[in-house]
Formats: structure tokens, sequence, C-alpha cells
């Protein structure tokens, strides 16, 4: 739970996964609410910066953990008892470790930890809705992980507003049984113009969706806060006159409508870009996706030398990756993007299967590999696409925080 001083005793409680994506949210939210994120990393991180937090996990004793696996045990039991009898549906008749018998051999085990662990979680939120009389909502920053809908269901359940602030836009087709179409949390705000029309697209009731903009990206739009070109590649050992070209990778997921060959298309597509860096007589920075696998570094650095192309690799580090850049590319669509336009460095598309930047925000000049050296000359001569950004964040004004924080106030009152 959050400790209480004399100052913070009275504030309502607000319930939340975290992420780092709204560090500078709960920055302000923390001003108006106990903070009570579901781990502990995150409730450190917020007491670290001087504010009430506190973590669910804290609420889960020995009593509790034995009491979830008992009940888990049971609901697991009923999953076996419909395998054998063969009234558990088949998830994909075409795939063979989704239908019967296959089946058997691991969805037992997997039902029986996301079960134990989800009781576990519901029972410290319920625990918190006893003990508290002033909890004032739930927020999630995604509507996708186990978790993620848990707590929103659970609010959804107990009559809290359950709010949704997406950490990121969405580039694949909208209404398709990819898991991201689907939503739980009753309102939705969202970052820009594009992301409302998606979720409309979806099926979500206009109602539901307020425009707030990214608050993870606001800071982007303080010089201050930035590094110059200068002193971007200095930080990365980089030249200062040197042909820059930034490229953002991705990872392959099989969430229902990305990727198309997997694997093979994303080697394949760094493999153009490397083609393309040394034709420009450029370097390249290799920013990589939080979400690959942690081996990656050294494939790519192989890839490089192989090659005979210079450059440096980082998973963090964004404004330093987009500011010392000529021009960005990323690999697919991605919300890279957004930040590169917004900081200034113009982008180009190596186009992936499965989703796309959409074309009714401007001209993005894009490629499935084969022309990426002109693009890349376009796009530095015709600099940041900005109509895009504005779509994308809220009329591209930098003010996302302040209006996320009024939203949340006025749905989650005690």
């Amino acid at each position: 739970m959050t400790e209480k001083s004399e100052e913070t005793k009275d504030l309502p409680i607000l319930m939340t996964v975290g992420g780092m994506c709204h560090k500078d949210l709960y920055r302000e939210l923390g001003k108006h609410y106990r903070l009570l994120f579901m781990s502990t990393p995150y409730a450190q991180l917020c007491v670290e910066m001087g504010l009430t937090a506190g973590s669910l996990e804290a609420l889960i004793d020995d009593k509790t953990k034995l009491f979830a696996k008992n009940q888990a045990m049971w609901l697991t039991s009923k999953v076996i008892d419909h395998l054998l009898d063969g009234r558990l549906a088949q998830l994909d008749p075409s795939h063979p470790a989704l239908r019967a018998p296959e089946i058997g051999n691991w969805l037992p085990v997997v039902a029986y930890e996301l079960m134990e662990e989800t009781l576990v979680r519901a029972m410290a939120m319920a625990a918190v809705c006893e003990q508290e009389d002033c909890v004032a909502g739930v927020l999630v920053h995604e509507d996708v992980t186990p978790v993620a809908r848990l707590m929103a269901q659970f609010g959804l359940d107990e009559g809290l507003p359950t709010l949704h602030i997406p950490h990121a836009n969405y580039f694949m087709t909208p209404g398709t049984k990819d898991i991201h179409c689907q939503t739980t949390a009753e309102h939705l705000g969202v970052q820009g113009e594009h992301m409302r029309q998606w979720f409309e697209a979806s099926g979500v009731d206009p109602d539901r969706i307020t425009v707030l903009g990214a608050p993870q990206w606001d800071f982007l739009y303080n010089e201050e806060l930035l590094p110059t070109r200068e002193h971007a590649r200095r930080a990365l050992a980089l030249d200062r006159d040197d042909l820059i070209v930034t490229y953002a990778t991705t990872w392959h997921q099989e969430t229902g409508s990305v990727w198309g060959n997997g694997l093979p298309d994303l080697q394949a597509g760094f493999q153009e870009m490397l083609v393309a860096v040394k034709e420009l007589g450029a370097k390249v920075i290799v920013k990589l996706h939080p979400g690959e696998h942690g081996d990656n570094e050294g494939y790519y650095q192989a890839r490089m030398h192989e090659a005979g192309v210079l450059g440096c690799l980082t998973r963090a580090h964004n404004e330093f990756a987009i500011r010392a850049a000529d021009c960005v590319v990323t690999m697919g669509s991605s919300n890279f993007a957004v930040e590169a336009m917004i900081a200034g460095t113009p982008v180009v598309e190596h186009y992936q299967c499965g989703a796309k930047y959409p074309d009714e925000y401007g001209p993005m000049p894009g490629t499935w590999g084969n022309e990426l050296v002109p693009m890349i000359k376009q796009a530095i001569k015709d600099g940041p696409n900005r109509e895009f950004v504005r779509a994308m964040n809220y009329d591209d004004d930098g003010k996302a925080v302040e209006r996320c924080v009024e939203w949340v106030r006025e749905l989650c009152q005690v």
C-alpha cells in the first residue's frame, strides 16, 4: 500500500499498471492521487520522484498466494476435463499445436499459471477496495496484456472509472482480429486524430474516445531538454560532418496481422539498408526496438562488419539517435517516426507486410527497399512531415500531460 503523509492522506487512490512511457504523467498525477501500481519497480520509481506511491504486490502475502494456487488448480481441472471429453473448442484446426491431442501438451500448464497470476492480482485489488474508501479509478497504458485487461475488467466490475491512455499509435488495419483492435477499458484518451479514427473503425463508440496527445512526447517539444546535433554525435562517437542515417529496427510479432514472413523479412530489410548506407557513403545508428531479442546486437554488429559499414548500436537514448541523424529509416511503421519528426528529423518508411503509415496525412517517403537511396535523399531535402505529426499527436503542440491530467481528474473523482 501507499505510505500516507499528512499532505497526502486525503488524496484518492488511482490504481495503474505502470510503465516508463507515462513517467512524466505520473509526476503530475501524483499531485492529485496516491498512485498504486501493480508492479513494485514502478512504484519505487515514483517514490524516488518524490511522489506518494505504493505497490499492489505488497498486498500479496503467503496466504493469498496459497488460496490462489488452490483455486487455479480447481479451474485448471475443468480445462483438463473439457480436453478429455472433447468439449474444449479447437483454437485453430489448421495448426497442430492448437488442436487435440497436441493442445493437451501445453494448455493445462499455461492455463494454471495464468489463472494463479490473475487470481493473486485480483485479490490484491479487491483488498484495496475493501480497506480504502477513496479508490478513484483504474488507469492503463495498454489494453492488450493479461495484467492490463485484468485491471480494466476489475474496475468495470467494481463500478470504477476505467481509463486507457495508449502508449502508441497503431498502424495495422483497424477492425481485424488483431488483439489491439479489442478494448476493455471504458474511456480511451488517444494520441491524435489518426488513433481516434482507428478505434472508431474498430467498433469503439466515439463517445468513449477523447483526443489528448501522448504525454511521453511532451519533452521532445522543449529544445532545452534535447541534445544538439553536435552533442548527440559526440555522445555516440560520430563525426560532426558525417552523413548519418538512423535505422529503427522492429521485432517479429504475431498478434493477428503483423508480419509477412517474419524474421527473414526483417533480416532482408536490414541487408537492403546496409547496401543503401554504403552507397550513400553514410554511417548508421542502429536503434534496436526494446522488444527485440537480447542477442540481436551481435547480429546487427556482425552484418555491419561484413558490409563494411561503420556506425553504432543502441536500445535506448532515442533522442540522441534521432538528433544525431540526417534521416531516420523505420523498419515498417513505427511510433519512432513520430518522435523523430517532432524532434525535427525526416523519416523514410522501409515497408513491411501488415502495417503502413496512413496516406491521408501528407506524403511520407517509403519503399520496399530498392529505392532507399533516393528516398533518403528526398526526405532530407523535404524535411519532417508536420501534418503527419499533428494527426499522430494532438495538433503537434506538446501539451499532452496537461490535458491528460485534466481528463483523469474529471473522470476519476471520489
